[in-house]
């Protein structure tokens, strides 16, 4: 509920959070609502039995567990009459907790803010209407949040471009894209690659490379790659390279005449 950037600080937060409710069982003067209590592991254990994707949207447990926990933390009362004392020190540690975590809230979104700015610059690069290949690498065992999932769809936004990126399974939006030339790489996570051998989400950046149709794309967008073999991408230009970011043209794609070019078609429900 806490992963954000830094493993430590965000594991000692949630640990904090985790403790006051056990803090309140055992202090003498304080107990828990059985009322919020209750409905605390209710959600706690529907977190428990919910998959994964629920309607076409990921992490649909996960989405429960900061709620679960703040009611658990709600459920303190006193016992008997308010102890003004300690109430003050409780609210002092709250409001010191909440400041906290602010501040580092801010400063990790100021540095994924700078980055992305950074990693956007490859739109300059990419005309009007391309067709853009996103891949994003994530490395397993990262603490840290990826935040590229879906910012190639910004070549959208910004170009009415096609990417692969940010159209979703059926059911979770009220856009369809139809573009069969673009095989798996018609919707999301198709742009999120790992190393062999990781078990989560997403597929190795060889075999993702390897079942590219490269004549489906003009553009090659790398966001957050690590190093990889040139021979990977044969058949690509460099035309941008920036921090965390790097824009390939395909070069089959500069000898065909914009009108033969094939465009993805996208409808309303």
């Amino acid at each position: 509920m806490f992963r954000d950037r830094w493993r430590d600080y965000d594991v000692a937060s949630a640990g904090i959070v985790l403790a006051v409710p056990l803090f309140a069982l055992v202090h003498p003067r304080l107990t828990l609502s059985r009322n919020l209590a209750f409905s605390a592991l209710v959600l706690a254990l529907t977190y428990v039995l919910l998959p994964r994707i629920v309607f076409g949207s990921a992490y649909t447990d996960m989405r429960l567990v900061p709620y679960a926990v703040a009611i658990f933390v709600l459920a303190i009362r006193f016992k008997a009459e308010t102890r003004y004392p300690l109430a003050i020190w409780l609210a002092v540690a709250a409001v010191g907790f909440m400041t906290a975590r602010l501040a580092g809230t801010t400063a990790s979104m100021a540095i994924a803010g700078a980055r992305q700015a950074e990693q956007l610059k490859a739109i300059d690069h990419i005309p009007q209407g391309a067709r853009v290949a996103v891949l994003v690498w994530d490395g397993c065992e990262k603490w840290a949040l990826r935040r590229s999932d879906h910012l190639g769809a910004m070549a959208t936004v910004r170009k009415d471009a096609y990417t692969n990126d940010h159209w979703p399974m059926v059911g979770s939006a009220l856009l369809s894209v139809r573009y069969p030339e673009a095989g798996w790489f018609q919707r999301d996570p198709s742009q999120i690659v790992r190393d062999r051998g990781c078990r989560h989400e997403g597929w190795s950046v060889e075999t993702a490379l390897d079942y590219l149709p490269a004549p489906a794309f003009d553009y090659l967008w790398l966001l957050d790659m690590r190093p990889i073999p040139r021979e990977w991408v044969k058949g690509w230009t460099p035309v941008w390279v920036g921090e965390g970011s790097i824009l390939l043209r395909n070069e089959d794609a500069e000898a065909r005449p914009p009108a033969t070019r094939r465009t993805a078609s996208v409808s309303a429900r």
